[in-house]
């Protein structure tokens, strides 16, 4: 038996879907609400979910909660901006999981209407599936990941798709990828962490060469290019010293 833990903030629009998408693989679905202002939290409970409010901590801290006051041992991580595919409900429907590993799931983006198939976002593995007691989340404010409570894990590729319906418009790629930079500054603040100037100078540039060009996003069009910009933005602002 498997629970999902969705991370949630104002996802009215898409928690219901995400929610569907579980209901043959998963037998309990847990909410982790960061206070939010919207219907997210009804819709969740009209649709069966287990539903906890808490303050933002972070994501790995909200993951990891929501495992810790999960009924089963096999936790599903999800954000409400995530469907599984027939083929990858079937995977996990048939999986013969073993503990000490962690199942991963190639994830595909839909940005403007159009699903992206290049660049640095496809194929794009993400830890989802994990047994809690040989896991756990570490503690970064973006980008955490899962580490083992041994010292080394196992990690296996799960057949179909994650389908990621994550911006309808640029404008909120550009708002996700300014709210990650803020965090990325203040935790690098508050750890006094140095970049060097070359880090500065080279670091956006090159993010943008390896989606656009090195992982062929050019090959999404318009679409490649506008995302492989926004990713030269983001790790500019990133790494700014006063940003």
């Amino acid at each position: 038996m498997i629970t999902a833990v969705i991370i949630t903030l104002n996802e009215e629009k898409k928690i219901a879907d995400c929610i569907y998408s579980l209901s043959s693989v998963c037998d309990e679905c847990i909410v982790i609400d960061a206070e939010s202002t919207d219907q997210t939290v009804k819709i969740a409970k009209q649709l069966g979910a287990i539903v906890h409010t808490c303050k933002w901590q972070g994501y790995g801290a909200a993951r990891n909660y929501g495992a810790s006051i999960a009924s089963n041992s096999w936790i599903l991580s999800i954000d409400a901006d995530e469907r599984l595919d027939e083929k990858l409900s079937l995977s996990l429907k048939l999986l013969n999981k073993k503990e000490d590993t962690v199942y991963k799931s190639n994830r595909l983006t839909q940005y403007c209407g159009q699903w992206i198939k290049y660049g640095t976002w496809h194929p794009e593995w993400k830890e989802k599936l994990y047994h809690k007691n040989y896991y756990q989340w570490d503690d970064k404010p973006v980008h955490e990941r899962l580490i083992p409570f041994q010292k080394q894990g196992k990690t296996s590729k799960l057949p179909g798709l994650l389908l990621h319906a994550a911006y309808a418009t640029h404008k909120e790629l550009e708002s996700k990828l300014e709210a990650y930079a803020r965090i990325f500054v203040q935790n690098r603040k508050e750890k006094k962490l140095h970049i060097s100037s070359l880090k500065r100078y080279f670091s956006p540039m090159y993010h943008f060469l390896r989606s656009y060009l090195w992982r062929r996003g050019f090959k999404d069009g318009q679409a490649g290019y506008k995302i492989a910009k926004a990713l030269k933005t983001y790790h500019r602002k990133k790494l700014e010293p006063k940003y």
